[in-house]
């Protein structure tokens, strides 16, 4: 019984170990494959601000 355990834990481990590696190999393959004008426009500040004053309520009284 210890040893089934033993198996399988090392069987899990090297699936891990595989599957950690694809996915490293993946995240890199996918930024080779960004050019650099992507690289600077990442984040938040790729969106202007809204413009100032824009949705102002309209008041008939003025």
């Amino acid at each position: 019984e210890v040893e089934t355990f033993k198996e399988e834990n090392d069987v899990v481990d090297g699936k891990l170990a595989r599957l950690c590696k694809s996915s490293k190999d993946l995240e890199d393959i996918i930024e080779s494959q960004r050019s650099d004008q992507v690289k600077k426009r990442v984040g938040y500040n790729a969106v202007p601000p809204p413009a100032a004053d824009l949705y102002h309520s309209f008041n008939p009284t003025v």
